[in-house]
């Protein structure tokens, strides 16, 4: 299997969808371009689209929540250890 179809090395993923009801699922491997996705399809395309964070790690978790708060002018008061907790439960 080659590495770009290796879901189980995902750290997430954004499912986009079109206004003609088509979808289609894109994968990242590096967090940060993960990340940066988020960002940039909050900003131009809240609606259309759905991220699922696969990776269990909590600076992860909290830089994600970080740009959905960031995008409603609102700063993430969750500290890293809500997300620890979060994971460990």
């Amino acid at each position: 299997m080659e590495l770009e179809q290796n879901e189980t090395l995902w750290v997430g993923k954004i499912e986009y969808f079109a206004p003609n009801g088509a979808s289609y699922t894109q994968g990242f491997y590096d967090k940060d371009e993960y990340v940066k996705a988020i960002a940039d399809e909050l900003y131009c395309n809240p609606t259309g689209f759905k991220y699922t964070t696969i990776a269990k790690d909590p600076m992860l978790l909290k830089c994600v929540d970080d740009e959905v708060f960031n995008i409603f002018c609102l700063e993430n008061d969750r500290s890293l250890s809500y997300y620890e907790d979060l994971l460990r439960r």
